[in-house]
């Protein structure tokens, strides 16, 4: 429907098979999300769309991964299947963080949570998922861009390229913002599970360049519901 319609997308997954990752290990054993690391990658790939078919001025060679620490928690992650089947059953994975290397400055702003401040590349995570190795009452993954929230927006105070995504999110975008925002000056994200205002009304305020939607295959269906608000693709 998309080609029919003259929708430009992307399937991450043949672009993964086409490289020869095994798409097991690009997922956690214990969880549905896709690793850090995928996020990562993906990432780069955006910027590499960006500018091979939109033109943008990035450089998708910002996110190479020899100018990042990859922070390995060992043993760290029991994900949402693990906890279901408990330690008896499952056994806890690793988990990373990744820092860039090379100095960073970012403005970010979660409204829902109080969040609005500078600070480097770090103060996109949410480190309380983390100070602990409680398998069931913490998730790491939830440390990626302070998890689910109805908006987020990160400025890039380094760079100077004046573009403005904005992504329409599930939670495998969480592992993606991030990064994605070290190539592009202003990146925004709605998650509309969560987010109560109209999209339509959001675009038509702040003009960002593109609108990217960054959804897992799992959630497509044939029928979007228009009565709770909630529905991912109530794009009003």
């Amino acid at each position: 429907q998309l080609e029919n319609a003259g929708v430009k997308y992307y399937d991450f997954r043949k672009i993964l098979h086409d490289e020869g990752m095994a798409h097991h290990k690009a997922f956690y054993i214990t969880d549905h999300h896709w690793k850090a690391e995928t996020g990562f990658w993906a990432a780069r790939h955006i910027l590499q769309f960006l500018r091979d078919d939109f033109n943008w001025n990035v450089n998708p060679d910002v996110l190479d991964e020899n100018n990042f620490e990859f922070r390995i928690y060992r043993d760290w992650f029991l994900g949402s299947h693990g906890k279901k089947v408990t330690l008896a059953r499952s056994n806890p994975e690793d988990f990373s963080l990744i820092y860039p290397k090379f100095n960073t400055m970012f403005h970010y702003e979660i409204p829902s949570l109080g969040i609005n401040k500078d600070g480097d590349f770090s103060i996109t995570y949410d480190m309380f998922h983390l100070e602990e190795g409680n398998f069931y009452e913490k998730n790491p993954y939830s440390a990626y861009n302070h998890s689910n929230t109805p908006l987020c927006k990160v400025k890039n105070e380094l760079l100077e390229n004046d573009k403005r995504i904005l992504i329409i999110k599930d939670s495998f975008a969480n592992c993606v913002i991030p990064f994605l925002a070290l190539g592009v000056e202003n990146v925004e994200a709605i998650d509309l599970r969560f987010f109560t205002g109209s999209l339509k009304k959001y675009i038509e305020l702040n003009k960002p360049n593109l609108v990217i939607v960054l959804y897992n295959n799992g959630v497509l269906e044939e029928k979007i519901d228009y009565k709770t608000h909630k529905d991912i693709f109530d794009f009003r």
